[in-house]
């Protein structure tokens, strides 16, 4: 495939393993890079400019599972740096309507004495969690982490520092 990465515009001709795709905010290809790569990486769909099968085999990873895969993410988005415990309290207001979404594959829901609701899951991606609690507006309170409750402060403001 031609892949053109955020950090480097050149366009660079990549050999990939295939295993799986992730739909979101943005789309993912989940590939390895070639054969003595282990490690997946995610490819943004949006960013790869041709793409064409070869001749050349490979084993696919029998243990990957890309619903497993997709728990460690917020939406698409994957860092390990980021990765951690989650946890949102919404107001006794807003806590009919979250109770009803399913924010991630491994939520804890605990409703409080108070009327409130406390989401609670381990994932990473704060700019994507962000985006996503500014429409519930002050009706959510981020416990954990305090990254996410710096970041959403941010975009609350309108200093935004990463784009879609």
């Amino acid at each position: 495939m031609t892949y053109t990465s955020a950090r480097n515009p050149e366009p660079r001709t990549k050999l990939v393993e295939p295993h799986g795709v992730i739909v979101g905010t943005r789309h993912y290809l989940v590939a390895r890079d070639g054969p003595d790569d282990r490690q997946y990486k995610q490819y943004r769909l949006d960013r790869i400019s041709k793409i064409q099968g070869t001749a050349t085999l490979f084993a696919r990873d029998p243990d990957f599972d890309i619903e497993t895969y997709s728990t460690f993410a917020f939406g698409s988005y994957f860092s390990e740096e980021e990765h951690g415990l989650v946890r949102w309290r919404f107001t006794s207001r807003a806590a009919p309507v979250a109770r009803e979404f399913v924010f991630h594959p491994t939520q804890v829901l605990t409703d409080m004495a108070d009327g409130s609701l406390l989401v609670e899951f381990t994932a990473s991606g704060w700019v994507e969690m962000a985006w996503h609690l500014i429409i519930w507006g002050n009706d959510v309170e981020v416990l954990e982490p305090p990254e996410l409750i710096s970041i959403l402060d941010e975009v609350r403001r309108g200093e935004v520092k990463v784009l879609p």
